[in-house]
């Protein structure tokens, strides 16, 4: 197995940025996402022959694909050639092809000891620049210091409507009035304490832990860790799997269980292990409940009961 950190830090070797390693660190809370759909393209890159810099470029797509955009675009899905300062008729192409309404170009130059990262965010429509942002980074633990700070003028400057004030979508119920409406479609934002990274050939995985908090519209998810795993070239997740005191809840339903594994393609979730779902006084538990997000159903199985009226307020729940 090839492990490498996509969202990680370079390894100082000889003075050089010479490799990418696993990462783990102290995530802020982030900023409040604009509801906007962004690409990164390939950023070029000037240093020595012998000197490999990191891959900042695909660690911002990474990043803003946290923070409850509409949509990201990273520099391997758009496939294009690098180019800091492509003209306004190639900047409209590029975002026609991604059919986003941002897209962010660069440059990362090494010459001597530093890093510098100088970020250009576009309009799709005209292709001017909306905003220049600059970045210098000495040793590699300013790395993650200096993607976050781009990651915030980056979304600051792409504007838009926050997730809170977007237009919610809203569906109905499962048969019986149990259902936690999680739409693979919306955006997602992720906050956690601590993040690591690490890449399986050309796929990915983020591991979020501590105060993990996932929110998309009104469906709130809680844990102590959470995996994202990422496809070859995508900068969406397609399987986030949630363990430790996993609890989901949105205005009416609350789910709680011992791991939670959501397959976005399938527009399937999976609770296991003290599973247990209510509305109000009602609750259904088992050992797993699945919800079909796609044909709206719930299934529980494993010694599955139902409670019509129980005690709500009871801090081991209804059905325990």
């Amino acid at each position: 197995m090839n492990r490498s950190g996509s969202f990680a830090a370079a390894v100082w070797f000889g003075g050089l940025f010479a490799g990418i390693t696993t990462l783990a660190v102290a995530l802020p809370a982030p900023a409040s996402a604009a509801a906007v759909s962004i690409a990164v393209a390939p950023f070029e890159r000037r240093a020595a022959p012998d000197v490999v810099l990191p891959d900042i470029d695909q660690l911002l797509a990474d990043r803003i694909g946290t923070r409850g955009v509409q949509k990201i675009v990273g520099p391997a899905e758009l496939s294009v050639e690098a180019d800091a300062e492509p003209t306004a008729e190639t900047v409209q192409a590029w975002s026609k092809q991604a059919e986003v309404e941002a897209l962010v170009v660069g440059r990362i130059t090494r010459i001597g000891v530093p890093i510098s990262v100088e970020v250009r965010l576009r309009s799709a429509s005209t292709g001017e620049i909306l905003g220049t942002y600059v970045a210098e980074i000495l040793k590699p633990d300013q790395l993650e210091a200096a993607v976050e700070d781009l990651t915030r003028q980056v979304l600051d400057g792409a504007g838009g409507t926050s997730p809170e004030d977007a237009p919610a979508v809203s569906a109905a119920p499962s048969e019986g009035g149990f259902g936690i409406a999680f739409d693979s479609g919306r955006p997602i934002s992720i906050r956690a304490d601590q993040l690591e990274s690490e890449r399986y050939g050309g796929a990915r995985k983020l591991l979020f832990t501590q105060n993990v908090v996932v929110t998309q519209d009104d469906v709130t998810i809680k844990s102590n860790r959470l995996e994202a795993f990422y496809p070859p070239d995508s900068s969406k997740p397609e399987r986030l799997v949630a363990t430790g005191r996993v609890r989901m809840s949105n205005r009416k339903n609350e789910a709680r269980c011992d791991s939670a594994t959501y397959e976005r393609s399938k527009e399937m979730l999976v609770c296991r292990g003290n599973a247990e779902l209510r509305e109000g006084d009602d609750c259904v538990a088992g050992e797993w409940i699945e919800f079909d997000l796609q044909a709206d159903t719930v299934k529980v199985g494993g010694g599955a009961k139902v409670i019509i009226g129980g005690d709500a307020a009871s801090p081991q729940g209804a059905c325990r």
